[in-house]
């Protein structure tokens, strides 16, 4: 008799990784109503068993970081994509979540935009979000 053990992931998978897309990459991020505001952190891209895309996020003037996991991730050589769920405050009865997009660049860099998809901060309704960042050298 034989016994096999099949490994489930937890996420979405990856069959073709992208070379060179894991690791931390440090970002910035404002909202078009308000540039003004300049979120900024650290995202890290993991695609050992399954694909992970966490991020830690400064609010301007903050020193304490909002730790959240990317969901719907889609991802490969050129693109990053999914959303953020923001689950430590509730506005309007529930949790702020923004889509993102990020174009990645052959110099280690990227530029992006988002919106907010449910549960805005008010002003920040119609607001498209600026991203741009660039890879934490090892």
């Amino acid at each position: 008799m034989a016994i096999l053990y099949f490994f489930i992931p937890s996420g979405p998978v990856l069959k073709d990784r992208p070379s060179g897309i894991e690791g931390d990459w440090k970002f910035y991020f404002t909202y078009s109503n308000d540039t003004s505001l300049i979120y900024r952190g650290n995202m890290n891209v993991n695609t050992a068993d399954s694909l992970m895309v966490t991020f830690e996020i400064f609010a301007p003037h903050s020193t304490r970081a909002e730790k959240l996991k990317a969901r719907q991730v889609q991802i490969n050589d050129k693109n990053i994509s999914g959303t953020l769920l923001y689950d430590r405050y509730k506005i309007r009865g529930g949790y702020l979540e923004e889509h993102f997009s990020l174009d990645l660049k052959t110099d280690d860099t990227f530029e992006g935009e988002g919106h907010c998809i449910q549960n805005c901060a008010e002003g920040t309704e119609n607001a498209t979000i600026y991203w741009f960042g660039s890879k934490t050298p090892d």
